[in-house]
């Protein structure tokens, strides 16, 4: 899935890489969120070579068992800056381009709440 759908719900949930693929209802929303992401891109000009499902399934193989850094600092205490400067800015890149981002909104809202809580 993309950088910033995977490592937003790694901080969130604390689970590897290959577990949030794994899970079908985690794996859905990484999904979406590639898909959002791409949309933004795609309205910002940029022309993708391959489609996102072909594109997951080339990161599943190197993930493995991974945790992203921003899972790692969010367990330590220090969620949230890595994820505004992935999602975060995908999301306003959106907004400036008329692209309607909601599971992003939502990751990215739950983010920020639980770097609020900590």
């Amino acid at each position: 899935m993309g950088q910033h759908g995977v490592q937003s719900l790694s901080a969130l949930t604390g689970a590897t890489l290959d577990r949030l693929i794994a899970d079908p209802g985690t794996h859905a929303v990484c999904r979406a969120l590639m898909v959002e992401g791409q949309n933004v891109a795609e309205k910002l000009g940029v022309k993708f070579a391959i489609g996102v499902d072909k594109r997951a399934g080339g990161r599943r193989r190197r993930w493995a068992r991974t945790r992203p850094r921003c899972c790692r600092t969010s367990r330590k205490g220090r969620p949230g800056s890595r994820i505004e400067a992935l999602l975060g800015a995908v999301v306003e890149m959106a907004d400036w381009v008329g692209v309607d981002m909601p599971i992003g909104k939502s990751v990215l809202a739950l983010v920020r709440q639980r770097a609020e809580m900590r």
